[in-house]
């Protein structure tokens, strides 16, 4: 019995972009969407900023494309710009370091809900998403990322330590002291609420929007976009930036406020 052709590598799907077919970035979209708006909502706290960054990182990746050395490493590459725009994004306005507005899309209505549910189902299901909402919020950064990768995006330590570039003993011990602060009720609730936490599908229609009006711009406006987009990925790609100043201050004032000065 013949077996199913396996996926393209990701290698493969950059090589392909960087020679024009771009039908291949929508791929690498697709495959990479989740875990990048899982970074996103981790760092930001915030799932509405979070669906705007996303956005704004994989235009960043489709313009930047060519400053990728490796391109097996995309996964970890665009996990990276991912971090630092979204520390960028806390340290400034985000709204001076957007380049989503300058590609020209046509404004796209909401996707139907397919899973619409009864209200008193709906209610409970929105309190119980709200209560894991906010005792995710209360972890640090890293530890918030390892837990949403891991339940929402069904990634083990392994795949989570790849996609990030760190070491998976690393990814281990974030895991666990993340479920040791969420001991009791929660862990189970997170559990069965982690679908909920995914990417909305509208983000990703969204994203592939932005991707194709790229595409389609002049050469001239492509190139001064592509410019622009290029200096940026080459910082955002670098390791990822610990918080400074204001914000190590405010990510430790806060950390000690609701985790009772428990040792990050």
């Amino acid at each position: 019995m013949s077996r199913e052709p396996s996926p393209p590598s990701d290698e493969h799907l950059v090589r392909r972009t960087l020679e024009g077919e771009r039908s291949a970035f929508d791929d690498l979209v697709e495959r990479h969407m989740g875990v990048v708006f899982a970074i996103a909502c981790a760092r930001l706290g915030d799932r509405e900023r979070a669906e705007d960054l996303v956005q704004e990182v994989f235009l960043r990746a489709y313009l930047g494309l060519d400053r990728l050395r490796e391109p097996p490493q995309f996964a970890a590459w665009v996990g990276r710009i991912t971090r630092n725009l979204a520390i960028s994004w806390l340290r400034h306005d985000s709204r001076m370091r957007r380049l989503v507005p300058l590609v020209d899309t046509e404004e796209l209505p909401d996707l139907p809900d397919t899973h619409a549910k009864g209200a008193r189902q709906q209610m409970e299901s929105q309190e119980r998403e709200a209560t894991v909402w906010q005792a995710v919020l209360k972890l640090p950064p890293d530890e918030r990322e390892a837990v949403l990768l891991h339940f929402s995006e069904d990634l083990g330590p392994t795949d989570i330590a790849r996609r990030l570039g760190v070491h998976q003993t690393t990814i281990t011990r974030r895991l666990q002291r993340a479920l040791r602060r969420m001991r009791g009720l929660i862990e189970p609730m997170l559990r069965e609420t982690a679908p909920a936490l995914r990417v909305p599908p509208r983000v990703t229609t969204r994203t592939l929007a932005v991707i194709a009006g790229a595409a389609a711009m002049t050469a001239a406006s492509k190139t001064a976009l592509a410019a622009k987009a290029s200096q940026e990925v080459a910082a955002l790609a670098q390791a990822p930036a610990a918080a400074a100043g204001f914000v190590a201050s405010l990510e430790a004032a806060w950390a000690a406020l609701i985790l009772g000065g428990q040792a990050m």
